[in-house]
This record gives structure tokens, C-alpha cells and sequence, in this order.
């Protein structure tokens, strides 16, 4: 679960109602198409360019010509060392989609510095730094979220960091909680670390009921509906929507790799993926050469590649598969050493 946020409401008086905080790469508060735009010399007129692009993006499953053009808004201001507070901040939401975590926490380390009040700043430092398994450093940061948001969107922050440190009981109980859509897919895929399937079946339909274009809760759903055995139903939770990869990834798992034409679709854009050299991607390209390829050496490569980058419950189990299919356990050993630590079931 890659956390993160592209607005945050501080907190409001007593009597105000709970503001919603997106948590993740994929969600929104609205519905925004990209406004092309002249700038102009002004750094806020660029970074809030730049935030409805990013926007965009996402809402297209992270469609990376919106985040060029995002980039692109910003190229007067890109490589300083210091840039202006709103550009930094959207430089570093920028690299982390680009998986420049490092990069993207310099920036962040930056932003909390010097302005120690901009939430924004503290939930994605927590999102990156959760990506990299530094568990403590990223739940300091959800703490110094407390004063600065709602209650929902700091315990938000904390369930999964929770969680993965061998707090899951707590972590459920926090987050159960609220019920925004956000916060029950949370509740979903801390389910599912648990194990317990059905549960979070149940949990990431209200969710998906309450925002039908989540598309993080859609796949964690359609994932767990594919090894409960339940594979018609990936193909009726896409039914009649356009698929960004990693849902027609889904689409194709659920029907075991079988000749289609969604089959033939993913693996043109597969082809046209590898032609472009992208990297971002790795852990769908491990479980494509792995599940649908049948080339577990292709598929140990990638994950293996992409275990240095990111250490999620998805990127432990692509790892563990990949390593086991090719004959080569011992690659798997920091998945594993990881999944021990964590407690997260796979």
C-alpha cells in the first residue's frame, strides 16, 4: 500500500465534520482534468498546475505523460537545490511516483524543516518512508500529523505503520473506527495481512460502494477475490471500465493466463513498456514473466530488482513466488526475513 496524499485538511474546530484525506497514489478528492497553462514566472501558479496534472495522472492509473507534463511545469525549478516551498513539495510527490524515493525524502526532510506545520509534507515523508521499511521514522512522522489534522487521517496514517510492527489487533481497532472509503480500504488490506480473505472482502465492497473509482481498493478487492477462487468476479469488478496495466494485469490473472483479448492487450503493452526501457513498474513485470510468461528467471530478475526499491507485502510475495519457481530460495531470503518481522500473512 503506497500511502500518500495530494491534499490535507488541517485540523478543523470541534464542530466542524471530519475532513477526507486521500491515502493513496491512486485516490482524489475531485474529478480534475489537466488545465494547460502558462505559468508564467509565478511558483504557485506552476505547482498547482502541476498538482492537477498529477491528479490526472492518477486518476488515469498514473498515466506517466501527465506526470511528464507535470515535470515539465516545473523544469524552471527542477534541479535547484532550493526551491521554492509549493514547487519542492510537488517535485517530491513527483519523484516519489517516479520511485525516487530518496530523492523525493530530501526534498520532504527539506519541507518539514523548514515549514514544520505543512501536513502535507509530514503524510507523504510517512508514505515514502513506509515504502522503505523505515517503520519508526515514518510513524514519527504520522505523529506529527496529530495537531495539524483530523483525528481519521493521522490514526489512518498509523494503522498500517501498526500493523507491520507486530501491532495488528491495535492497527484493526484504530481504523475500524471511521468509515470513510479510505479508511475502510485500509481496514481492507490490513485484513488481508491478515489473512482472513472474506472479511476483507466484505470490507473493500463498502468501500469500493461508497467511491466506485478507487482503483487501489478495486485491485486490492479483485486480488483477493483471484485466490479465494472467485475469478468471475474480477472479470464483473471491470466489466465495461477502461483498464489502466495493472487492472488488466488483474483481468488476466483471474482467467489463469488464458488466451484472450485481454491476454493480447497486455502483452502489447508489456512489449511497448520494455521498448521505452520504464523501470517503474518491476513488481507487475515479475508477476506478468512469472504468472503469464511462465519465465520464472525473467520474473526472479525483476523482482529481485524491485525489492531494492520498495519493501510492500506485494513486492515480498512476487519475490518468495519468483524465487521458488526458478529453484533459487535463498534470493527470496530478504522477503522472507521481512514477512518473519512483520507478521504479514502471504
Amino acid at each position: 500500500m503506497l500511502v500518500t496524499a495530494l491534499f490535507v485538511v488541517r485540523r478543523a474546530p470541534a464542530d466542524a465534520s471530519s475532513a477526507y484525506a486521500p491515502a493513496r497514489d491512486d485516490e482524489v478528492l475531485a474529478q480534475v482534468m489537466p488545465r494547460v497553462a502558462d505559468a508564467g514566472s509565478s511558483p504557485e501558479a506552476a505547482a498547482e498546475q502541476a498538482k492537477q496534472l498529477i491528479i490526472a495522472s492518477r486518476k488515469n492509473g498514473g498515466d506517466p505523460r501527465l506526470l511528464g507534463r507535470a515535470q515539465a511545469v516545473l523544469a524552471p525549478w527542477w534541479n535547484e537545490a532550493a526551491p521554492p516551498h509549493a514547487v519542492r513539495l510537488m517535485r517530491a510527490t513527483l519523484k516519489q511516483s517516479q520511485h525516487d524515493f530518496e530523492g523525493s525524502l530530501a526534498d520532504l526532510d527539506a519541507l518539514v524543516k523548514e515549514d514544520p506545520s505543512d501536513a502535507q509534507a509530514w503524510l507523504t515523508r510517512a508514505t515514502v518512508l513506509q515504502v522503505l521499511a523505515r517503520y519508526d521514522e515514518a510513524m514519527q512522522s504520522c505523529g506529527a500529523l496529530v495537531p495539524l489534522v483530523s483525528d481519521e487521517t493521522s490514526t489512518v496514517c498509523r494503522a498500517p505503520l501498526l500493523a507491520l510492527t507486530g501491532k495488528a489487533d491495535e492497527a484493526l481497532q484504530a481504523v475500524s473506527q471511521f468509515h470513510a472509503p479510505w479508511a475502510l480500504s485500509v481496514k481492507g488490506e490490513l485484513l488481508r495481512w491478515r489473512g482472513d480473505e472474506a472479511g476483507a472482502q466484505e470490507v473493500l465492497k463498502k468501500a469500493l460502494s461508497a467511491d466506485p473509482d478507487d482503483s487501489y481498493t478495486r485491485l486490492l478487492l479483485a486480488e483477493s477475490l483471484r485466490v479465494s477462487g472467485k475469478s468471475s468476479e474480477v472479470a464483473a469488478l471491470y466489466s465495461g471500465r477502461a483498464l489502466n496495466d495493472a487492472e488488466l494485469l488483474a483481468v488476466v490473472l483471474a482467467q489463469n493466463g488464458a488466451a484472450s483479448t485481454e491476454r493480447t492487450e497486455l502483452a502489447e503493452r508489456m512489449k511497448a513498456s520494455r521498448a521505452r526501457g520504464e523501470t517503474l513498474h518491476r513488481r507487475e513485470e515479475a508477476r506478468y514473466a512469472l504468472m503469464v510468461e511462465g519465465d520464472a528467471a525473467k520474473a526472479l530478475e525483476l523482482a529481485v530488482e524491485n525489492w531494492k526499491v520498495q519493501h510492500e507485502a506485494a513486492d515480498a510475495q512476487v519475490l518468495m513466488e519468483a524465487a521458488k519457481a526458478a529453484g533459487d530460495e535463498k534470493a527470496a531470503a530478504p522477503a522472507v526475513e521481512w514477512v518473519k518481522k512483520t507478521g504479514v500473512k502471504l
